[in-house]
């Protein structure tokens, strides 16, 4: 079953980095604790790929006055460093084991049929996929005919359990 992805907002700047983690978090995902050195990916999207107070003004930011001395209309000011406005922004650090599923999910989803752009769940939603999907007992077997070590995933092992 194909993931409908319907977001309050678009990234207009999108950007994903697999990478060794610099600092210690936490999975956006599963809430495992990411070490510094342990592989990861960082994400990384806004709304806007400009500030939405600075960028050149067109006719919707317009103020609704004019300068008395030039009778041209009126903007909001260019922002201070640190203000500017990208619309919506969306940070996140994923674990490997989550980019493990992920993928999984995205492989199962695509020999099925669906779409690119709806192969896999949306960042935030991989949880809610192990508890109440239909296909979650799929996904869980797809995971660890993939990837065996996936067996141990929480989220995994629990369908797998209840499955035995």
């Amino acid at each position: 079953m194909c993931f409908y992805q319907d977001y309050g907002w678009y990234a207009a700047v999108n950007d994903a980095l697999d990478t060794l983690a610099w600092k210690e978090s936490t999975c956006f995902e599963c809430d495992s604790k990411i070490c510094v050195g342990d592989v990861c990916r960082v994400i990384h999207q806004q709304e806007h790929e400009s500030c939405q107070i600075c960028e050149e003004p067109d006719s919707s930011d317009f103020a609704g006055s004019f300068n008395e001395r030039t009778n041209e209309p009126t903007y909001p000011p260019p922002c201070e460093d640190g203000e500017h406005d990208y619309g919506e922004i969306f940070d996140a650090t994923i674990c490997l084991n989550c980019l493990k599923t992920l993928e999984s999910i995205k492989d199962f989803e695509t020999r099925e049929g669906c779409p690119e752009g709806e192969s896999q769940p949306g960042y935030g939603e991989l949880g809610e996929v192990f508890l109440q999907h239909e296909s979650k007992w799929d996904y869980a077997e797809a995971c660890v005919d993939k990837f065996p070590e996936l067996a141990e995933h929480a989220w995994i092992k629990t369908i797998l359990e209840r499955d035995e």
